[in-house]
């Protein structure tokens, strides 16, 4: 259980991070 909470934990905090560079790139696109 441990390991899973870790593990959506990272997952939280990388999904975030991957989203705003796509979000970044997509502004300047347009």
């Amino acid at each position: 259980e441990s390991n899973d909470i870790i593990m959506k934990r990272m997952m939280s905090l990388m999904k975030p991070r991957l989203a705003l560079p796509t979000s970044l790139k997509d502004g300047f696109r347009q």
